[in-house]
């Protein structure tokens, strides 16, 4: 088959319109990330904030809750002390 063959106008708007459904999957599925994280982290802050209020420990529980959470998703960034609490801060 001749290469010329995938130059002609009707190939080319094919390929546009299959490049432009792709790139809006890709925003729809890291739109769809974003709206989870941002659910899950809200999650976090609730639970901390209820944590701490119902313990004696204190704001120890996110320096704990941190290094848990950072060994059993060792490849997650966000989960530092500082960033637990502006989850709580967030709630």
């Amino acid at each position: 088959m001749d290469l010329d063959t995938f130059k002609t106008p009707e190939y080319t708007n094919w390929i546009a319109d299959l490049k432009s459904k792709v790139q809006s999957a890709q925003i729809k599925a890291a739109l769809s990330v974003n709206r989870e994280l941002l659910s899950l982290y809200w999650e976090i802050g609730k639970s901390i904030s209820s944590k701490i209020e119902s313990s004696n420990r204190g704001s120890s529980i996110a320096y704990e809750l941190s290094k848990d959470l950072k060994n059993e998703f060792p490849d997650q960034k966000g989960f530092s002390r500082t960033n637990l609490f502006s989850m709580k801060k967030w709630f």
